[in-house]
């Protein structure tokens, strides 16, 4: 034990924290070869961290040392978050590195969430989250990838180190570029509904949802042929069945279909080609009944329809019944333009209407008409 007796010990922290002195408390307990000193700091905070100077003094002098106190404590949420390089599907995000906690980061983690997702036409309601990903300590940036196109995401990113995990920083948020349609349309068909025009028809593809959409290009060229396909744009219609009919086409000549959607972003990839036929003739047009002629038991009918090349008539089919019966048929040759129908029952109302038809198929119908047999008068149509 030292001969010299101290009169005095300070322990002395940082200027900053004089002011609350109150929180330090000196503790001296006295041992067989001398008397040793404790400084207890009441709830150590990171702000606590100091530089200590312990001063002993007595009747000959002083002699002081410097003492580092460092808290230690969880790190902050890492700051300034931004995103960059959006595409379609990754973003690029990048923080600034926080306030460690006096103990070194060892990683960061990365999350992200979406609101009112709409995946293959279903809608979900609420939020749904993506992540986490973790990036080591020493990086402040990363690429994610495998999002949705067209697609807002809200990110966040929080940190850890020995002690703990921060909060997360402030979420950023980013919509994703849209991207051209990804599939190509499906049940392409081609029918063939006259001389001059098909009916093209087909099915948005169960992959595409209906907001990554904006129409479709229907193309068609002569089969065969080596030139490229004439697209004519079809705005969109809801639900998944699509259709356009391709019209001035040539008579009785083969071609190649194909579709494909199409949206801001570009067209997608085009559907398997499918071939169809136009018709050599159009179904005839239809008949006009312009005068009838009725006594007591016929009824005598003249009509006018014009044969045209693309539309030849083989001839008309004459429908008539009496009030409350069953329809009956005649067939009339397609140079006829005046028949009588014989017969008939006095003073009852017949119903009639006719019909031309060729080798492609049957026309429309005329008009029905009403006539009474009463032998009385002529009547015009």
């Amino acid at each position: 034990m030292s001969s010299t007796t101290l009169s005095e010990i300070q322990l002395i922290p940082a200027p900053t924290f004089i002011k609350e002195f109150r929180k330090y408390r000196l503790v001296n307990e006295e041992l067989v070869d001398g008397d040793r000193t404790k400084l207890i700091i009441e709830k150590a905070e990171r702000k606590d961290s100091a530089l200590f100077t312990c001063t002993a003094i007595n009747d000959y002098g002083e002699d002081s040392m410097n003492i580092q106190l460092t808290v230690q404590d969880i790190p902050d949420a890492p700051q300034n978050l931004e995103v960059h390089d959006i595409s379609s599907r990754n973003v690029r995000l990048t923080w600034n590195k926080p306030f460690d906690g006096n103990s070194p980061i060892l990683q960061y983690t990365v999350m992200w969430r979406q609101i009112n997702d709409k995946i293959n036409g279903e809608t979900f309601l609420g939020d749904i989250a993506g992540g986490p990903i973790t990036v080591p300590g020493s990086e402040t940036t990363l690429t994610v990838r495998g999002l949705r196109p067209k697609t807002r995401y809200f990110f966040r990113v929080k940190c850890q180190n020995t002690l703990g995990e921060s909060q997360f920083g402030a979420e950023v948020a980013a919509t994703t570029l849209e991207e051209p349609p990804r599939h190509a349309p499906e049940e392409v068909r081609a029918i063939t509904l006259s001389s001059r025009a098909i009916n093209v028809t087909w099915k948005v593809s169960v992959e595409d949802t209906d907001d990554s959409i904006e129409g479709y290009y229907v193309g068609y060229k002569l089969y065969g042929s080596p030139d490229t396909f004439t697209f004519k744009p079809v705005e969109s219609i809801k639900g998944r069945t699509q259709y356009f009919i391709v019209s001035n086409l040539n008579r009785f000549t083969e071609y190649s279909i194909v579709v494909q959607a199409f949206n801001a972003r570009g067209a997608g990839p085009p559907s398997e080609e499918v071939m169809t036929r136009t018709l050599e003739f159009d179904p005839p047009g239809i008949p006009v009944i312009k005068t009838y002629y009725a006594t007591s038991t016929a009824i005598k009918l003249s009509w006018e329809l014009s044969a045209l090349p693309s539309a030849p008539i083989s001839g008309y089919i004459l429908h008539h019944r009496l009030e409350d019966h069953h329809w009956q048929e005649t067939h009339l040759n397609g140079d006829q333009n005046v028949y009588t129908l014989r017969d008939l029952q006095c003073g009852s109302t017949y119903y009639i209407y006719l019909v031309a038809f060729n080798s492609v198929n049957q026309g429309n119908s005329s008009e029905v008409i009403s006539a009474k047999t009463n032998g009385n008068g002529n009547y015009k149509y």
